[in-house]
């Protein structure tokens, strides 16, 4: 068997590279992307969200749930129709005010199931008060947060992209077998 070398894991190292050099660069462009694709990604969601909430019978849908979507295919809405400049400066506005709104949600239904079945309902609450009290940290400094969030995806990138180099160039592909040796 004769070993060959993943190039792709070389090219795609370089590329998370690349990306975390132009969010270290840019980071407020940086911010306006990930507006945009948190945006489409949100949207998506929400719309996902309400298609399974109508699907499901009368009796079992969910007024929080049904709410829960429509808010978030609103602020999903705003978020796309803004400038470059607004998603970067309202996605961490948002973003908190989502996590709050979703939070409170989280923590209604989860007093609501340990009201219906005793003993449960607990890590909901807790999610939902974990959400609001990010929510209102970020809040209290947006545009820091949004910063702090770029920052901690370029740190992220750079990890995976040295990585990935790493792995060029310490495994080798046999073209026989389906996994790295």
């Amino acid at each position: 068997m004769k070993a060959k070398r993943d190039w792709a894991a070389l090219v795609v190292g370089i590329l998370y590279l690349l990306t975390a050099f132009f969010m270290f660069v840019s980071p407020l462009w940086s911010l306006t992307f990930f507006g945009m694709f948190f945006s489409f990604s949100v949207l998506f969601g929400g719309i996902f969200d309400l298609w399974f909430q109508l699907s499901l019978p009368a009796s079992r849908r969910s007024g929080y749930g049904i709410l829960m979507a429509v808010v978030t295919i609103i602020l999903s809405l705003i978020l796309l129709t803004g400038s470059q400049a607004e998603q970067a400066l309202l996605l961490p506005v948002f973003l908190a005010i989502w996590f709050i709104f979703f939070g409170l949600l989280r923590i209604v239904a989860g007093i609501k199931l340990h009201q219906l079945f005793p003993g449960r309902g607990r890590g909901f609450s807790f999610t939902g008060l974990m959400l609001v009290i990010i929510g209102i940290l970020v809040l209290l400094s947006p545009l820091f947060s949004g910063t702090v969030m770029v920052y901690m995806i370029a740190i992220s990138f750079v990890a995976v992209g040295i990585s990935r180099i790493v792995d060029f160039f310490t495994l080798k592909v046999y073209p026989e077998v389906t996994f790295y040796v």
